[in-house]
């Protein structure tokens, strides 16, 4: 995972990005362990959708 991060960091760097953002579902405690690991961090913001009316 950390080869992958690494390769995507990169390219962001060379397209003139500020930062990565992962979308993680709240209760899975596994993942945002792993990403944690990768050295993210939780942000401040939370997400809002507005859905659709089918």
């Amino acid at each position: 995972m950390r080869e992958l991060i690494s390769c995507v960091e990169s390219e962001m760097h060379c397209e003139g990005g500020l930062e990565l953002r992962l979308y993680v579902h709240r209760d899975n405690a596994v993942a945002k362990r792993a990403y944690e690991k990768s050295g993210f961090s939780l942000s401040d913001y939370q997400i809002m959708v507005l859905n659709k009316e089918l």
